[in-house]
């Protein structure tokens, strides 16, 4: 009897536990799953805010960015990079990757679009009304990102190679090509005879820097943002799941707030 009894208590015992733990199951979110994005690095002002805003309504995925340009970023996945989600600023490159099968089909999406801008110190005062007009401005270096990874650099070098404008033979004595947007800024930011291209995103949360022209887009290819989700990614649904996020209402009126179009 005594048996019997010992065995009872330790059944009651064990089944409360066992409801104690579902009880805690229920309570606590499930284990995190994290999700690795490689963003171009013209998003690094934008992305951590709507990083921030994913996480408060998904609690279950941590999301760890790298920043890069896009093209180092394309060649990373080349590499088989543990990445799980691109954030392009050239469509070029989400294009290349899905051609070699590395981009998931349907994951490419557009969300955004920039412009780029010519900046100065903000001590220069210069008055450009046409792109040409750099031809004759007084300043003794241009900084462009070098045209092989970082998309502005390539757009730039097109715009001023392009026919309407024709003066690259003239300023690229002038040109040095730095690997990223930052650079740019800070090399402008320390000299006043330094002139930069950068997007013009990059410039409304940076009133250090003067923008002294806004390129016209028809000059070089339209800066398209594309999302891309590698084939090889171990986390396919969550990824998914920022993508939307990323396309939501919610984000465009975040991009907006940063300088970025639709």
């Amino acid at each position: 009897m005594k048996h019997i009894f010992i065995l009872c208590i330790s059944i009651v015992f064990l089944t409360g536990c066992a409801l104690f733990e579902e009880e805690q199951l229920f309570e606590q979110p499930a284990e995190q799953n994290k999700i690795l994005v490689a963003a171009d690095s013209s998003l690094k002002d934008v992305l951590p805010k709507l990083i921030t805003q994913f996480e408060k309504e998904h609690p279950t995925i941590a999301v760890e960015v790298n920043f890069a340009s896009s093209g180092q970023l394309a060649g990373n996945i080349q590499q088989g990079a543990p990445i799980d989600l691109l954030l392009s600023a050239n469509k070029e490159w989400t294009d290349t990757l899905k051609k070699e099968g590395l981009i998931l089909n349907g994951s490419q999406k557009k969300f955004a679009h920039n412009q780029l801008v010519l900046i100065s110190h903000t001590d220069k005062e210069l008055s450009i009304e046409d792109l040409g007009d750099v031809k004759q401005a007084p300043f003794k270096e241009l900084v462009l990102g070098d045209p092989v990874n970082v998309t502005a650099g390539d757009y730039a070098q097109k715009a001023f190679q392009s026919n309407e404008v024709n003066i690259w033979d003239t300023i690229k004595n002038k040109t040095v090509y730095v690997k990223d947007i930052a650079d740019i800024m800070e090399k402008v930011r320390e000299n006043t005879q330094t002139l930069g291209v950068v997007y013009a995103s990059n410039t409304v949360q940076n009133e250090d820097v003067n923008v002294i022209y806004e390129i016209d887009e028809h000059l070089h290819p339209s800066i398209v943002y594309e999302t891309g989700i590698t084939s090889y990614s171990t986390n396919h649904h969550d990824a998914k799941v920022l993508t939307d996020f990323i396309n939501s209402k919610k984000a465009t009126e975040t991009f907006a707030a940063y300088g970025f179009g639709e």
